[in-house]
């Protein structure tokens, strides 16, 4: 295995996945979700809060953990299968089979290459996803948010 080809693999279907509105479609639609978690028009529920005990804030690493879990579960699983399932269809339309006999790039090259693009592409999103968590919960908070909203501590997201 090459992985000077596999890198250029993994580049090239990076960089196509960008250009798919997809990616585009998730991102804008995490943003509108996590603006309105952070203002209290959004919210995910597990239960009753009012049993007693300490609320946790909505920026605590508990709320944040329980968040991202769901929100991760539910948007990201979708446009993740749909973005790898896409490939197959990709590869039948630029004929990948011939390229992959007629040269030197194996078949475990071009595999590992696009899974890699895959997961970098949507991890970006994932980074991408928890700064703007950060960013609304923070950064746009207004005064009468201070009761839910804990101070920004890094490790939380």
């Amino acid at each position: 295995m090459n992985p000077p080809r596999t890198w250029e693999v993994a580049w090239r279907d990076f960089v196509q996945m960008y250009r798919r509105p997809m990616v585009w479609v998730l991102l804008g639609l995490l943003a509108f979700m996590t603006w309105g978690l952070s203002s209290g028009s959004v919210r995910i529920q597990s239960g009753d809060t009012t049993v007693g005990g300490t609320e946790a804030h909505i920026t605590s690493m508990f709320s944040q953990a329980f968040t991202m879990s769901v929100t991760v579960l539910v948007f990201y699983g979708f446009f993740i299968a749909v973005g790898a399932g896409m490939a197959v269809i990709r590869d039948d339309e630029y004929r990948v089979g011939e390229i992959l006999h007629a040269t030197l790039l194996t078949p475990a090259e071009y595999i590992w290459g696009t899974v890699l693009a895959v997961i970098a592409a949507f991890g970006l999103v994932l980074s991408t996803h928890l700064a703007g968590a950060a960013f609304f919960n923070h950064v746009l908070a207004d005064a009468g948010s201070a009761d839910y909203l804990g101070p920004f501590a890094l490790g939380d997201y």
